[in-house]
Formats: structure tokens, sequence, C-alpha cells
């Protein structure tokens, strides 16, 4: 009678690794061998296998072995996706991964995408658990998905600056990246996003000025870059777009004197203006703001009277200008002030408190 000779135990895959890695145990194993036997490790595993050799890492580097690794382990749903509301463990570990790995992420997660529509932090910090510290950034490969048409990362805890890549998605009509510590300026490419109606990067900490390229984006109707370092004055060209909405560049350091051609956006209801370091006086013309409901001037060094040409605005509702210099000499209470300017019917709060 035979007796069966048992197997011997498979050595494990870091065993295996490090023999293979030696330059005397492996001279003559096929590149295509390695790279076969290496595409059934999980991604994040096998990106650090780099480190083991030369032949690991030419292997493991390849944009060919790159997509069939992911391929064999991201969820085939993945990569069809339409919408995404929030990220998955996928596109957490995209957005943190090494430039290289970036690119065929994106290829692979968005090729399909129309919306990606976040809200949530993105946790992992698999790929870079030495310094520097890991922190996810926007892809630069994001600009070559065309099919985009709204990118909203808001509170997603992103680092860096926005790519100028971001630029080429010439179908978005919404751009978010509120909430998150960007920095660095707002690149003059913008302009190129003439679909866009909606706009937000408010809560950052870019620096510099608004570009006046903006107008190009004659379809925006929401604008919000509140709480920035932003710098220099509003440009004059805002007052071109025919569609604007909604306009928030409050908590910045904007200077300068309010552009009167403001009053040329018929349709604006929201005007947020509090908390820079504006001059000079009250532009009557925003008394053309037909559908004004909101003004926001307060916190800021505005001079002069307010405006009779303000009770035009019978939508307004709700008016600060308080902690400016607006009180001219000789007049003491606000019903003076006021005067004549509560002909708008909806109005219930004027704020005109520290001036």
């Amino acid at each position: 009678m035979c007796r069966r000779v048992p197997s011997p135990p498979s050595p494990s895959s870091e065993a295996l690794f490090a023999a293979c890695g030696s330059c005397a145990a492996v001279p003559a194993i096929p590149v295509e061998i390695i790279s076969a036997v290496l595409s059934f490790i999980h991604p994040i595993t096998v990106w650090k296998l780099r480190q083991v050799s030369k032949c690991f890492n030419y292997c493991i580097t390849r944009k060919h072995f790159l997509l069939s690794n992911l391929r064999r382990f991201v969820p085939a749903d993945l990569t069809h996706r339409v919408e995404t509301v929030a990220p998955t463990e996928w596109d957490e570990l995209m957005m943190r991964a090494p430039d290289s790995l970036q690119s065929i992420f994106c290829n692979l997660l968005f090729s399909k995408t129309e919306c990606v529509l976040w809200s949530l932090p993105i946790e992992s910090s698999c790929w870079r658990p030495h310094p520097p510290a890991s922190f996810a950034t926007i892809p630069r490969s994001i600009g070559s998905m065309r099919s985009l048409v709204k990118l909203e990362m808001e509170g997603c805890g992103l680092m860096g600056t926005i790519p100028e890549e971001i630029y080429s998605l010439t179908e978005l009509i919404s751009l978010s990246f509120a909430g998150n510590q960007l920095e660095g300026e707002i690149s003059t490419q913008i302009g190129r996003l003439v679909n866009l109606k909606a706009l937000n990067f408010e809560r950052n900490m870019l620096s510099g000025a608004i570009p006046s390229e903006l107008c190009s984006c004659i379809n925006l109707e929401e604008l919000t870059f509140s709480s920035n370092k932003l710098s220099g004055s509003i440009p004059t060209k805002l007052g071109n777009l025919p569609n604007l909405k909604y306009l928030s560049l409050a908590e910045n350091s904007l200077t300068g004197e309010i552009p009167s051609i403001i009053g040329g956006c018929g349709n604006l209801f929201y005007l947020n203006l509090s908390s820079n370091k504006l001059s000079g006086s009250i532009p009557p013309a925003l008394g053309f703001c037909e559908n004004l409901e909101f003004l926001y001037l307060g916190q800021n060094w505005l001079s002069g009277a307010i405006p009779a040409e303000i009770g035009r605005c019978m939508k307004l509702a709700f008016m600060d200008v308080q902690n400016n210099n607006l009180l001219p000499p000789g007049i003491s209470n606000s019903k003076d002030i006021w005067g004549d300017y509560r002909k708008s019917p909806r109005l219930n709060r004027v704020d005109i408190g520290c001036n």
C-alpha cells in the first residue's frame, strides 16, 4: 500500500517575497510570472513591495500592472457609477494615493461618472505612513474626466492647491471645494468654465486676487468665496454676470470700493461683502437690484450716508451695515438715518449698530 507523502507547507507571502527579492534567489524568474503573482495582492500591500527589489519596483510601477491589479480588487459597480454621493474606501485610497497611482485610479473609478457629490472627510491614510504626513489632495487626473458636470468635494479635508487641470472640465455646471484647507491662488484659467452655474470655494485658505476672468462664466448664478484670505479689489466685471443671484465674498481682506456696476445684476437676491476692508460709500446703483432680499455690508470701512435708492429694493428683507462709519454728523438716531428707506414692504430688520 502506497503511502501518500504530504506536500510541504506553502510559504507565507512575506517569506516568498523576501526570497524573491534576493537577486541570488530568483535570477531567472520571468517578469511576467512575478507580475502575475503580485497582481493577486491588495493594491496597498503590493505598492509597499516596490522597495523589495528593483525587479519588483519595475513590475509594480508599470501602468498595465497597476490597472490589472486594481481591476482585480475594485468592485465592478464602482467602475460604472454615474453619480457618487459619498466617498467609498476605494475613493479614499485614490485621494491619498501617490501621483503615479491617482491617474490609474481616476480612469478606473470615474470613467463614466457625471456627478461627484461628497461632503465627508477623507479618512484613509494607508499610502503614506511616513513623513510627510498623509493628506488628501485633489487628483490632477480628474481633469481628464470630461464627463463630469458636478464636482463637489465639501468638508473632505483636502489640502494643497487647486490643480490647473480642473479648469479643463468645461462641461461643469457646479464646482465646490468648500470647507477644506486648500491654499494658493485662484487661477485665471477659471474663465474657461463657461457652463458653470455654481462656484463655491468658501472656508479655505485661498489667497491672492479674485480673477476678473470670472466674467467669462456668463451662466454663473452662485459665487461664494467667503472665509478665505483673498485680497485686492472686487473685480468690476462681476457686474457683467447677467444671471448672478447669490454673491458672497465675506470674511476676506478685500479693499477698495464696492463697484457700482454690481447694481446691474438685476437677478441678485443675496449680496454679502461683510468683514472685509472695503471703503468709500455704498453705491446708489444697488437700488437697481430689484430682486435683492439680503444685503450684508457690515464690518468694513464704509462712510457717508445710506443711499435713498436702497428703498427701491422692494423685496429687501434684511440689511446689515453695522461697524462702519456711515453716520454723518448731526444724525443721532436710527429713525433719522433710515428715513424713507422703509418703503420696502418686506423689510423686517436693519442693523446699523456701531456707526
